[in-house]
């Protein structure tokens, strides 16, 4: 496993711990006067086996003599058709007396080689605090989403038809059990959504004070009749006045529906709650109904954001983990595709895939090669929400065979849309 000269990368040491949460604060602008809440849920969100330092050059540099950090937290992630190992790259950090010192890229080949070496995850994502970091070391912007802020006066128009049986009902937002079936249900429809086990339901509703930026700590709304809850809204509420007139926020941390009815009743009380103004919505996805029933979304000031940022690691693993076409078997892909990857050498060269609805096969090719492309574009089509045919006339993607990426592309693609709910 390489190391760059000077810089030696390691996994993190048990009585690092405090320096390891010390420079993560600082590396991303946290006060580093934590509360023991907000340090037990740190640590509660690492899995300690995947976390790695650099080490800084002299021990007085940095913090606690580390000039780097990074960690991976284990996913298992809906990709098109199929759940895959996923290997969440997370709480990647560098000291400020340690920059452009190729300390992120000691850890960031550290971690490639580390998972292609133990044949672990085969995929790698991650959300990039600056998006152009991460392109050099070949994570292709996989997911987009929306926000929206959008004022209480809107009123929802060509929505459903009402469902008399539905009622709404505020529930502690630690009773996540009565939600785990119906955001099971709902990951499975998006790539990029993660499953969560028991721990990842528990940090999902974990409220640390330091984390609610003057909100109130987070409420759950349900929908629900006599079959059970079929929508849930996780929110906070900050009250706010303006010369007596109310300018309170409604921030909608996420919302799940299993039909029209109850995601249409969820927002039509969050959208007129008494005494606010807006409504904050800070993810949602690119193709969400909302959208829909918006009478003039203009008015949300609706701004597109990139969302989860994929790496392939192993190309032949990556892409037979992965369904393609959606459709009946044989309407799905068959194709050579030429990988350039500088950083990850044993992805180079041509592979040979074939894939349906049902399964897939990827092993290497020596025919010619329908298309040519960088492993970041790869990445960016993994999850099926980037068009191959906008990479092929933005010169990303060279198409040596006529035709070839708007049919590749159609495997590849998937409706709806891949959709992060959450910042891991």
């Amino acid at each position: 496993m390489p190391n760059l000269p000077g810089r030696a990368v390691r996994p993190v040491r048990s009585q690092e711990l405090d320096s390891f949460l010390a420079l993560d604060n600082l590396a991303f602008l946290q006060t580093p006067d934590m509360s023991e809440q907000r340090r037990q849920l740190q640590l509660d969100q690492l899995e300690l086996d995947r976390c790695i330092v650099a080490e800084a050059d002299t021990p007085d540099q940095g913090s606690g003599g580390l000039a780097g950090i990074a960690a991976i937290t284990s996913l298992d992630m809906r990709v098109p058709g199929a759940w895959l190992p996923v290997a969440g790259v997370t709480s990647v950090g560098v000291h400020p007396t340690q920059r452009r010192r190729a300390v992120l890229t000691a850890m960031m080949l550290h971690q490639l080689h580390d998972l292609h070496e133990r044949s672990a995850e085969a995929v790698a994502v991650l959300w990039a605090s600056e998006p152009m970091i991460y392109g050099r070391f070949g994570y292709g912007e996989a997911t987009r989403f929306l926000t929206l802020t959008i004022p209480r006066t809107t009123s929802m128009v060509r929505t459903p038809p009402p469902d008399p049986t539905l009622r709404l009902r505020m529930v502690d937002p630690a009773e996540v059990d009565l939600v785990r079936g119906l955001y099971d249900a709902q990951a499975a429809r998006r790539p990029g959504t993660p499953r969560l086990d028991d721990r990842g339901h528990r940090l999902r509703v974990t409220d640390a004070v330091e984390d609610r930026e003057g909100f109130s700590a987070l409420r759950c709304l349900v929908a629900e009749d006599d079959t059970g809850v079929r929508g849930f809204a996780r929110f906070r509420v900050k009250g706010a006045w303006d010369t007596g007139v109310t300018r309170g926020v409604v921030r909608v941390r996420e919302l799940h529906a299993g039909d029209a009815q109850a995601r249409h009743a969820l927002w039509q009380l969050l959208l007129d709650l008494d005494l606010t103004a807006t409504v904050e919505v800070w993810l949602l996805p690119v193709d969400d109904p909302l959208l829909r029933w918006l009478p003039n979304p203009r008015v949300t000031n609706p701004a597109l954001r990139d969302g989860l940022h994929a790496r392939v690691v192993d190309v032949d693993r990556a892409l037979a983990g992965r369904r393609y076409g959606g459709g009946p078997p044989g309407a799905g892909v068959d194709t050579v595709i030429e990988v350039r990857d500088a950083l990850c050498p044993w992805n180079a060269g041509r592979w040979r895939l074939t894939g349906d609805a049902t399964g897939a096969e990827c092993g290497r090719a020596r025919t010619e090669p329908e298309l040519v492309m960088d492993v970041r574009e790869l990445g960016a089509l993994y999850l099926g929400g980037t068009s191959l045919v906008s990479l092929r006339d933005a010169g990303l993607v060279q198409e040596r065979v006529e035709g070839a990426a708007a049919r590749v592309g159609a495997g590849f693609a998937h409706d709806p849309a891949p959709f992060a709910p959450f910042v891991f």
